[in-house]
């Protein structure tokens, strides 16, 4: 009778995008628990360890991106703040009263530019505090000096600002390869799990079927994912 093999033909490990590599990696480790063999469980067990190392350093290079937007967001804002400071200057110096009352009314919840923007960290903070003391003043005084879009803007970008922030992960970047060195050595510890179920199935008389079968569905899902996208070209910069 032939024995049940594996088959992985569809996939190509290394042409995986690191998104689909954590996800095939996940769901191998999801029908490790009908492993027999001493050495496949070993070999498993690296396989995990491997994938954990891997998924750190995809979440730290993440970080990179995430400090990068900080970083914009914080110029955008310094950029309407000082715009809607420049509005209430103008307006305070145009000659038109109406413009003067309302200005001036702003001014008084205005905190200086260089103690909002003093550093990244708290920037956003300040600002936010700073804004509930303009909505606290009538509209109508930044509609008369023409400022209402800076506000806007403002409170849009930070909003967007937290959505985005909420998915940072507060680690620091230590080697930009990282990446990739963990990419390889997970692809390299998957080929380990599967010569060592190989193994199993030719010299130990099928010993890791039933982990064979699971694994081959896996490898039939992610197949089969892969072919909706249109492909599995490496990015490493998911």
């Amino acid at each position: 009778m032939a024995k049940e093999m594996l088959s992985q033909s569809k996939i190509s490990l290394h042409s995986l995008r690191n998104d689909m590599l954590s996800v095939l990696v996940s769901k191998l480790e999801g029908s490790s628990k009908l492993a027999k063999q001493t050495g496949t469980k070993e070999m498993i067990k690296k396989m995990s360890e491997a994938a954990a190392v891997f998924n750190e350093a995809r979440n730290k290079e993440n970080t990179i991106t995430s400090t990068k937007a900080s970083k914009d967001y914080f110029t955008i804002l310094k950029s309407r703040y000082t715009a809607l400071s420049g509005a209430i200057t103008s307006a305070i110096n145009g000659g038109v009263a109406a413009e003067k009352k309302a200005a001036l009314s702003i001014k008084e919840k205005f905190a200086r530019i260089s103690t909002v923007f003093a550093t990244k960290t708290d920037a956003i903070a300040k600002l936010e505090t700073v804004i509930v003391g303009f909505r606290s003043l009538p509209e109508s005084a930044f509609e008369t000096i023409s400022g209402t879009r800076y506000l806007d803007d403002m409170e849009s970008t930070i909003k967007e600002y937290h959505a985005v922030m909420s998915k940072r992960v507060d680690v620091k970047v230590d080697k930009t390869n990282a990446v990739q060195k963990a990419r390889t050595a997970l692809i390299e510890t998957i080929q380990g799990v599967t010569e060592a179920i190989r193994y199993a199935q030719v010299c130990l008389d099928g010993a890791e079927t039933e982990l064979v079968k699971a694994y081959n569905t896996v490898f039939t899902e992610i197949a089969t994912v892969l072919k909706k996208m249109g492909g599995h070209k490496k990015d490493d910069t998911e």
